[in-house]
């Protein structure tokens, strides 16, 4: 199978990095498979006349720059998705101080009724034992 050119700052790169490497979510990248795929081994004319030892390190460096852009394109994804866990987080920590509050409160009340019921218990307990 042929690669496919794409051209990024002037130099011609084969498509190889971004099917292969990211494709099988391996990085390694043998400098005998890219050659294989180079444009001087599958047939393809080259526009700029350059040794191959130049074009091998102009292909590198076009692969370099490429992978360095998803690299960055991925580390910004990444920093949208921190900052959207940092935001649910916060709220989901508001929600559960509202809740303690609540439960604080709600236990107020309830000891608050306990401590009726248990004056309004005792209050009938003399009552009853002064009837006698």
């Amino acid at each position: 199978a042929k690669a496919t050119q794409v051209s990024s700052q002037n130099k011609s790169v084969p498509s190889l990095f971004t099917t292969s490497c990211f494709a099988s979510g391996s990085l390694s990248l043998s400098l005998s498979a890219m050659m294989a795929e180079s444009p001087s081994h599958s047939g393809a004319q080259l526009v700029t006349h350059q040794s191959p030892a130049q074009q091998t390190e102009s292909d590198l460096a076009s692969l370099v720059f490429e992978m360095s852009q998803q690299v960055q394109m991925g580390m910004e994804n990444m920093l949208k998705l921190v900052n959207e866990i940092d935001q649910n987080s916060v709220g989901i920590k508001e929600e559960i101080e509202k809740s303690k509050d609540f439960a604080m409160e709600k236990k107020r009340v309830l000891e608050e009724e306990k401590e009726q019921f248990q004056k309004a218990a005792y209050t009938i307990l003399d009552m009853l034992s002064n009837r006698g």
